[in-house]
């Protein structure tokens, strides 16, 4: 037991921006969209608490500054936080595209979605609608970041430049080519 020792942890939300693996939730989010793979499910108004990384990285540099003795935990999200339903017509305006007017109930997603993990688990492919991603897509995840923002940070990019910037990288990318380049 070092008397001397600190230790920083830092919780983030959903961490997005360009050069995201494929595998992550924006990606996926924005990849959906562009390629007209994408139905809203449910009502769009579950909260999303989401980091961008130029802010995370500028957040940990700010803690790490005013690092004491002992261990500080702390939770980290961009402000403020989104819901759904803007998240996703934010993301269809900045790819140029409009976003349509109806949605899918619960009601009738999730016994689809049933179907498509039994269809799934027989199969052997991974279809683009399950139940988890239904539930995960409808719950908030609404992170309290106060203590950061009590010590004074304030992130340095606003929502929705960093999605406007995620955007632009994501219609440029080279992964799989995907997304095909427009501009």
């Amino acid at each position: 037991d070092d008397p001397e020792a600190r230790v920083l942890i830092i919780r983030p939300s959903v961490v997005y921006g360009p050069g995201n693996p494929p595998s992550t939730n924006i990606y996926r989010l924005v990849d959906a969209i562009y390629n007209r793979r994408f139905a809203m499910v449910g009502s769009g108004e579950a909260i999303k608490s989401t980091s961008y990384i130029e802010n995370l990285l500028e957040a940990t540099l700010f803690l790490m500054e005013r690092m004491e003795r002992g261990v500080q935990t702390y939770i980290y999200v961009d402000e403020p936080a989104l819901m759904t339903g803007a998240l996703v017509k934010r993301i269809y305006k900045l790819l140029g595209k409009s976003p349509p007017s109806w949605h899918i109930p619960l009601s009738v997603a999730s016994p689809i979605a049933t179907v498509s993990d039994w269809a799934a688990d027989l199969t052997g492919i991974d279809f683009p609608i399950t139940a988890a991603r239904i539930e995960k897509f409808n719950r908030s995840t609404n992170f309290d970041a106060s203590k950061i923002r009590e010590e004074g940070f304030e992130q340095p990019v606003s929502n929705e430049e960093a999605l406007r910037k995620t955007v632009k990288w994501h219609l440029h990318h080279e992964y799989d080519e995907s997304l095909p380049v427009d501009a």
